[in-house]
């Protein structure tokens, strides 16, 4: 059997799971994805995406996601696409090489804002803050 890892040329080493966890702040709502984010959470992910307030940003730090696969540019995108209705944005902290990398071969990187958690997105907005897992 081929295991992603396998396919991707790189060595087998066990997932590590996806913690999804929401802060809300004042004029932001932070989210933290970790572990590889792939088929197997879209379901919860789409669920989080969907029950959050549509009429806010979002600071999405991935400093933690080692991995993200189809599935999970999908549930960026379907993120943005909730928002940008009401003239909210996505702003991706943190973002690892590879997973940026990813980004950039599908031209994703131009629908997002980067930024570093030690330097905040806009001064209106709330610094990203770690957030415990419920």
């Amino acid at each position: 059997m081929l295991t992603k890892a396998m396919f991707m040329g790189r060595r087998a080493t066990p997932a590590l799971p996806a913690v999804f966890s929401v802060a809300d702040g004042h004029a932001v709502t932070s989210l933290r994805w970790t572990g590889e984010i792939d088929v197997t959470q879209v379901p919860e992910l789409r669920d989080e995406i969907l029950a959050l307030p549509s009429d806010r940003s979002v600071h999405l730090d991935l400093s933690t996601v080692s991995y993200l696969d189809s599935s999970g540019l999908g549930m960026l995108v379907l993120l943005r696409k909730r928002l940008a209705p009401r003239g909210a944005g996505v702003t991706l902290f943190d973002v690892q090489p590879n997973v940026r990398r990813v980004l950039e071969i599908t031209g994703l990187n131009r629908a997002f804002q980067f930024a570093s958690a030690s330097e905040p997105a806009d001064a209106d907005e709330i610094h990203v803050g770690e957030t415990q897992p419920e």
